[in-house]
């Protein structure tokens, strides 16, 4: 059930974990007693709730009374959770779960539970938990869809929450959201003086849940949300391309000059802004350039809450870890504006950005009451930076069922024609009896492999194509026939193909982790294109006749994959 990680004093100690476990099974045994015999369930249930809500000890403390009876209220939670989603019962690590974000006083806890183990079921237990303590509980989810699948969930159970999209006031103890709908709201709140929370926090406390931990890494901790003020005066045309050159430096100085010459007419009480951002602007020139669609953005129409707002497409920021469109995010220093400028897009105005907020400084706020969910916490390195910048401490939770999960052979290629053959070829052999799932870095890829598959033969219908938000990703491949039918277990289950090395190990781990869950079988493998003239002068391949390269490279495949997970690392 739970395993420790030895040798760390921020990790929760073996014998706290073992105790936890054997009360686990014993509020397992309380809900499962509590089954009514006759009558209506649900009506029961609301009727012993609303006694304990309309107890003066709970009006007076509902804090103090909750953990003096945590006997009652945990078992009742449980067989709640249990009448309100008929088809589960919270599993035996869920329930450990649960009480390790109880057990935990005067830190925060990140709990690593493998894909798989229903982490959105253990957010709603905890939320409703804390939410009945009287705490304002702010539930984050990673995109927007399982945003609202929570929110969705949580209805079934409890009727004091809401999801909130957008900047209407908050009206319930749970309240679920993306990051940056959360850092916008306090900023508006506290900068723009809009009454967004109401008295949601005054006189109680707040915590956070989270169902991942990437946005409080290092790779995401330094993202910053802000709130603009546009320049209407920067905004300028370009009429002559002639001047650029390939020196950016070369180019700011043009530019410096002639504005100091006033052949580029700025207002005087700008030239030190525009001296100081000149250089970031032409580098930000040049960076447009190379950025394709598809690959860094996508050329789409923007959607909330499944409505879309415009029809005129715009250029929407991508997360290549995730694929999660960011609809709410614009690249600064100029970036957008030349992007805009490349796809003769309507142009936007340069902002100023005097109101911000980092996702480091909104997780902090929360201090000891910040409890996530992952399925990867990442190397002990990871853990620590965690540990020292948000003062949390860990547990790691092994799966409820054994995993089968089987890492086959890697595959390399030089030249991207041959790259997406051995992706098809790939997929082709082992799609003969199980499904596989190709994990792709970005759009362009997708539909380059979706082409090639389907000019080798491989029928469309037979394909699931997933490029955008707006496909429901998690959730449509959730109910395919990959993870839901037993006979392809029997014939390996799931095949996962990362046709990319990801930028860190926690992708990795989620990426594989789509397979062997809850007890089935699957495998994995990378299938990456590489740097022809690295490889083949570190291990002197130009010396073998062809046949025995092609032969060399694919003996040599594990290793180079290792090696680009490594160049991956010290990037």
């Amino acid at each position: 059930m739970i395993t420790e990680q030895s040798r760390k004093t921020n990790v929760i100690s073996k014998d706290i974990l073992e105790k936890i476990a054997a009360q686990a099974l014993n509020f397992k045994e309380l809900a499962l007693d509590k089954a009514i015999s006759h009558g209506d369930e649900k009506s029961e249930i609301n009727r012993e709730i609303q006694e304990i809500y309309n107890l003066q000890s709970y009006q007076d403390n509902p804090f103090k009374y909750v953990y003096s009876h945590l006997h009652d209220i945990i078992p009742l939670l449980l067989y709640t959770w249990s009448i309100a989603n008929k088809t589960q019962f919270p599993k035996d690590s869920q329930i450990v779960a649960l009480l390790l974000f109880i057990r935990s006083r005067g830190k925060g806890l990140l709990e690593q539970i493998r894909t798989g183990e229903e982490k959105t079921l253990i957010v709603g237990i905890a939320a409703v938990f804390f939410a009945s303590c009287g705490q304002a509980v702010d539930v984050l989810s990673s995109n927007r869809d399982l945003t609202i699948e929570g929110e969705r969930n949580e209805n079934d159970e409890v009727n004091h929450q809401s999801y909130r999209p957008n900047l209407n006031p908050y009206q319930g103890n749970i309240i679920y959201g993306e990051v940056g709908a959360f850092q916008r709201d306090i900023l508006e709140e506290e900068f723009s003086n809009k009454k967004i929370f109401g008295k949601r926090y005054e006189k109680r406390d707040k915590c956070l849940i989270a169902d991942e931990v990437d946005n409080m890494c290092l790779d995401r901790a330094r993202h910053v949300l802000y709130l603009s003020h546009e320049i209407e005066i920067l905004t300028t045309e370009t009429k002559d391309a002639d001047d650029m050159s390939n020196s950016i430096d070369k180019i700011s100085k043009f530019m410096e000059k002639n504005v100091e010459n006033n052949n580029i007419y700025i207002p005087t009480y700008l030239h030190k802004f525009v001296k100081y951002k000149l250089k970031r602007w032409v580098d930000s020139a040049f960076q447009a350039r190379i950025m394709r669609e598809d690959d860094h953005f996508v050329l789409s129409i923007p959607k909330t809450d499944g409505q879309n707002n415009q029809k005129q497409k715009t250029i929407i920021v991508l997360d290549k870890d995730t694929g999660v469109e960011q609809y709410s995010t614009l690249w600064s220093h100029g970036l957008a504006q030349f992007l805009e400028l490349k796809y003769r897009r309507k142009l936007p105005v340069e902002s100023l950005k005097a109101v911000f907020i980092s996702n480091k400084a909104f997780f902090q706020r929360y201090k000891s009451c910040l409890y996530d969910l992952t399925g990867t916490l990442g190397s002990e390195n990871s853990q620590s930076f965690l540990s020292d910048l948000y003062y949390v401490k860990f547990a790691d939770l092994s799966t409820s069922k054994k995993k089968c999960y089987n890492q086959l052979s890697n595959k390399v290629a030089f030249e991207y024609s041959d790259w997406l053959d051995l992706i098809t070829k790939e997929s082709i052999k082992i799609g003969k009896k199980r499904p596989v799932l190709i994990v792709c870095e970005n759009v362009e890829a997708t539909d380059n492999i979706w082409n090639e598959l389907i000019r080798n033969g491989v029928p469309p219908h037979t394909i699931e194509k997933y490029r955008s938000d707006g496909d429901n990703i998690e959730e449509r491949f959730r109910k395919t026939p990959a993870t839901t039918d037993p006979e392809f277990n029997k014939q390996g289950g799931l095949h996962v193909i990362l046709n990319y090395p990801p930028e860190n190990v926690r992708v990795e781990e989620q990426v594989f982790g789509r397979t062997a869950r809850n007890g089935a079988v699957g495998t994995g493998q990378f299938i990456l294109q590489v740097d022809k003239f690295v490889y083949e002068h570190m291990y002197e391949l130009d010396q073998y006749p062809t046949d025995q390269r092609k032969l060399k490279v694919e003996e040599l495949a594990d290793i180079i994959s290792e090696r680009e997970k490594i160049n991956r690392g010290n990037k």
